[in-house]
């Protein structure tokens, strides 16, 4: 018997080893995208100058924080998984690859469609419960930083995103 997310959720024990798990991954993850883009990013520059010893701290100053990567990690699940098994996403918010090919495969990660799991459990009455009924997949293309719509031009959507990419990255 295989159950919907939404029902495996449901037993809280499941639920706690599963954000517990999502918690390392997320941390994980978090660490691959400053090592990857700390290069880039603004945030990063007073930490990276520290840690290269070319800026001294002041005496009983702490190490500067740097950008909060954690929070460009999204964890969580379709509201109608392509696969039968319980999968759990994990990525950088930043939705820009190659890989990315259709807009309903943008939309699976950019409308309520992609539950977070720090959502769950979820209410019974919560309106992802019926992501068929609400059409999340056949909305119209939103940029995930700026909003900007883009109705269903998926490519004009991928050019932007390659914009959005370089100046997320430089944050």
């Amino acid at each position: 018997n295989v159950l919907h997310p939404f029902e495996a959720f449901e037993d809280l024990d499941l639920l706690t080893s599963v954000k517990e798990e999502a918690k390392k991954l997320r941390t994980l993850v978090a660490k691959e995208l400053r090592r990857k883009y700390s290069q880039f990013s603004a945030k990063e520059r007073a930490r990276e100058r520290a840690l290269n010893g070319e800026d001294d701290l002041p005496d009983g100053e702490d190490l500067p924080a740097g950008r909060d990567w954690e929070k460009d990690v999204m964890v969580g699940i379709h509201a109608h998984p392509s696969m039968n098994h319980l999968h759990i996403h994990v990525l950088s918010v930043d939705r820009f690859s190659e890989s990315m090919k259709h807009r309903k495969h943008y939309n699976s990660f950019a409308t309520p469609f992609f539950v977070r799991i720090e959502d769950f459990p979820l209410a019974k009455d919560d309106v992802r419960r019926h992501p068929g009924r609400e059409g999340y997949l056949d909305q119209d293309l939103k940029c995930w930083r700026c909003g900007r719509s883009f109705g269903r031009s998926f490519l004009e959507l991928k050019k932007h995103l390659r914009e959005e990419f370089a100046e997320w990255k430089a944050e």
